[in-house]
């Protein structure tokens, strides 16, 4: 991430995200879709059950 505060306002401060951030994004698309491809025969109810137990985990 490269950041930089404004030239003509101090409040004001630009941000980009840099190529080797892009690449992390990527990789956690990739991730992300593989994650979301094991829970596709999952029902809502389901889903919905396993929330409230790890609610239950986490305390």
């Amino acid at each position: 991430m490269k950041r930089e505060v404004c030239g003509h306002s101090r409040r004001q401060v630009d941000i980009w995200i840099t190529q080797e951030g892009l690449a992390i994004l990527e990789r956690i698309d990739v991730s992300m879709k593989v994650w979301k491809n094991e829970f596709k025969d999952i029902s809502e109810a389901e889903l919905k059950q396993l929330n409230l137990l790890l609610d239950k985990l986490r305390g």
